[in-house]
């Protein structure tokens, strides 16, 4: 068996580490497959996704935050989001910048975003406050020591 660090492959797909991995691209792969219905980019649909979740526009920054993706990737999508008339660009300040969401870019953006919204409702209505309390908590906690973790391995 190949050894990695001085574990075995065996020990590896065992560990805790390997089965997190394993479900959180099992959940990235079902929001790839869903999304991909809407007949929109990724990049696209998870613009839409971050102005939506906000209203029906935020600044630049929550969408670069929201998203995840590289400035580069964002920037493309976003020009060509604003010459298919479906955002505009409003001035906050000298720097920062206000994305608005057009008439049919809202239109979009619920028959996109606030579809997959709804579909992510629909999957907790069988969960308990307690239940969704608990993933939450996790979520953070593992958020908070996998960036510690980052930040020592710098």
């Amino acid at each position: 068996m190949t050894s990695v660090r001085g574990k075995s492959e065996m020990d590896l797909k065992t560990s805790p580490r390997y089965e997190i991995n394993q479900l959180l691209w099992e959940l990235d792969a079902s929001y790839t497959e869903y999304g991909t219905t809407f007949g929109q980019p990724r990049s696209i649909r998870k613009i839409l996704y971050a102005i939506f979740s906000e209203g029906t526009s935020c600044s630049l920054q929550r969408v670069i935050f929201a998203t995840g993706m590289s400035k580069q990737t964002i920037h493309s999508a976003l020009h060509k989001m604003e010459a298919d008339g479906y955002l505009y660009f409003e001035a906050l300040d000298a720097k920062s910048k206000l994305v608005c969401l057009t008439e049919r870019g809202v239109q979009l953006a619920q028959e996109t975003a606030g579809r997959m919204m709804k579909t992510e409702q629909m999957a907790f209505e069988d969960w308990s406050k307690e239940d969704l309390e608990n993933l939450m908590a996790l979520l953070r906690k593992y958020i908070t020591s996998f960036q510690a973790a980052v930040n020592k391995n710098i």
